[in-house]
């Protein structure tokens, strides 16, 4: 269970508390698009799942729902796990709703601050500019095939209208533009009626292809599209390894020790994700534990006393590789 120091929610807490925001700049408003989102890179080995962080940064409006649709480009060895979306520490935490839908294709991903019931939950502010994950997904590692020549898989997001869509609070869809297109439609009249002489309506029409017709009429369609001068859209790639002997802390082994990691070592402490590498033994006390997380966040946002971390082979001096 939980340490009678610190509770995971009391944990949770204190690393949202103290997550780092990028700097915030005031570019002008042409010079940067109203919304970015990327897939974060990623590493998974043997044991897995691998965390996946999705990055949103919104600069001129609120963002209070989305839909979005990923891929990959080995389905049959990665499997996104629908019932593992992750929430906590992020900025959708706490929306009323989210869902995930799993195909053999693609993952979408549906969320909505508000439902039509209260309490008023807020949309994610503006400008939002810093590296706390949108959401953060887990995948899974099936059996690498011999023909598979490569060591990377894409995670891509589908880039069309109706996969992607990020709302503010007012309903206006960010990133979009729209072009206008007119459709006319000509009609004869097959009956008339003529009520008094000098007047007449037509009591039945009928299409026509063109001209010469009795009657037009004129439809204005808006058609809208994926605006890349106002949207940003990175793809991520995920590097698969057989082994990870890096930085004490580093739990997904990409060369950074920052959230992603904290919540690594969480889901291996209580769900028993991934394997116990020396590199997550953040206190080197050979138990993989709560006082491992809290030794990572002191590491990584200088909070406390600095951890007495060992490397990888003084683990296994040390522990037996246990």
């Amino acid at each position: 269970m939980f340490s009678k120091h610190l509770s995971l929610g009391a944990l949770v807490s204190v690393f949202i508390l103290f997550l780092i925001a990028g700097p915030v700049v005031s570019p002008a408003k042409a010079q940067i698009p109203e919304l970015e989102v990327s897939i974060g890179d990623s590493l998974i080995g043997p044991g897995g799942p691998v965390l996946i962080p999705i990055v949103m940064k919104n600069y001129f409006d609120s963002v209070a729902g989305f839909e979005l649709t990923l891929v990959n480009d080995h389905p049959s060895v990665l499997n996104f796990l629908e019932s593992e979306l992750d929430t906590s520490g992020t900025l959708i935490s706490g929306w009323q709703y989210v869902a995930t839908v799993q195909t053999e294709a693609s993952f979408k991903i549906y969320a909505l601050a508000n439902t039509i019931h209260p309490p008023i939950t807020p949309g994610i502010g503006y400008p939002q500019m810093g590296n706390v994950p949108l959401c953060i997904i887990q995948a899974d590692l099936d059996e690498i095939p011999d023909t598979m020549t490569t060591r990377q898989i894409e995670v891509n997001v589908v880039k069309n209208v109706y996969d992607f869509n990020f709302s503010s609070e007012s309903g206006v869809s960010l990133g979009l533009s729209y072009d206008t297109t007119y459709d006319t439609s000509w009609y004869n009249c097959t009956e008339w009626e003529v009520t008094p002489p000098d007047d007449s309506m037509c009591l039945d029409w009928e299409q026509v292809g063109g001209p010469p017709a009795d009657s037009i009429h004129v439809d204005t369609v808006l058609h809208g599209y994926l605006d890349y001068d106002k949207l940003k859209i990175y793809d991520g790639v995920i590097d698969l390894w057989q082994e990870c002997v890096g930085t004490t802390g580093d739990a997904d082994c990409d060369g950074l020790r920052n959230i992603i990691d904290i919540l690594q070592v969480i889901n291996y402490i209580y769900k028993g994700a991934g394997k116990p590498y020396c590199n997550i033994d953040c206190n080197c006390d050979c138990r993989i534990d709560i006082q491992d997380v809290v030794c990572l966040i002191s590491q990584i946002y200088g909070l406390g006393n600095p951890c007495q971390c060992c490397g990888c082979q003084e683990w296994e001096d040390l522990c037996g590789g246990n």
